[in-house]
């Protein structure tokens, strides 16, 4: 990781983004860090047709 969870979520914010625990139907993106498959929310948002980033993809479409 390229940047800490702290910079990117203000990177996120910054750009208009909220950030939310939890996957809903109106999830439009998660970001997947390492080991985010294991996590409770990733089969969920699997389920829903969520987009799943990783941090490059991130940095890419909020122009880092």
């Amino acid at each position: 990781s390229r940047y800490s969870m702290d910079e990117l979520v203000r990177r996120i914010e910054e750009t208009g983004g909220r950030i939310q625990k939890a996957v809903t139907i109106d999830t439009d993106f998660i970001i997947a860090i390492e080991n985010a498959e294991k996590n409770e929310e990733f089969p969920k948002a699997v389920q829903f047709g969520v987009v799943i980033m990783r941090e490059p993809e991130l940095l890419e479409y909020i122009g880092r």
